[in-house]
């Protein structure tokens, strides 16, 4: 007996597709699905810009490049992610296939450059952190400071720690800055 693998119904890939051409930046790549799981009756399909996801009440779109972190729990089976608004975001897959390793990629092919910045009087201190558009044409970057563990944008000092560190990287980092 052969077994065969469930293909994509090309109905969800055109509706995903749809989804994220609608999604603004780094949507010229819509046609471009690299990876897929399923979960239930629902679908979520990996992009070079984005994840797209069923949850129900219709498609999510989510950038790879506003993941703050995330990855997949094998034990498990559920890829999770928070971005940077602080939702969290997480999919029960049946069937994974590639999505989880897809998810690892393109999150960190989004991360230009990184910072760990120490707050005095913090344990932790904040990230800073200049992220790809994957997928924009032309070329975007975003910028973004994030609190570790511990940190608040309260403690003396963060906020201003956060804002200098992340001056400093646009001016070394940034060719599209103007």
């Amino acid at each position: 007996m052969r077994w065969r693998r469930e293909s994509l119904p090309a109905d969800v890939r055109r509706a995903a597709a749809a989804a994220v051409a609608a999604a603004g930046p780094g949507s010229a790549d819509a046609g471009r699905m690299l990876a897929w799981g399923r979960y239930g009756e629902r679908y979520a399909l990996g992009f070079p810009g984005h994840l797209v996801y069923d949850d129900g009440t219709g498609w999510q779109v989510l950038a790879w490049h506003r993941i703050v972190r995330g990855g997949w729990d094998k034990d498990i089976r559920r890829l999770s992610w928070v971005d940077y608004d602080g939702h969290r975001g997480e999919l029960p897959l049946e069937e994974p296939r590639s999505l989880p390793e897809l998810f690892k990629e393109r999150v960190e092919a989004s991360i230009m450059v990184r910072r760990q910045v120490s707050v005095p009087g913090t344990k932790n201190g904040v990230v800073v952190v200049g992220r790809r558009v994957l997928g924009a044409e032309p070329a975007v970057l975003e910028w973004h400071a994030s609190l570790n563990k511990g940190t608040h944008w309260s403690d003396p000092g963060a906020r201003e720690a956060a804002e200098t560190a992340l001056a400093e990287l646009k001016a070394d980092y940034d060719p599209y800055d103007a």
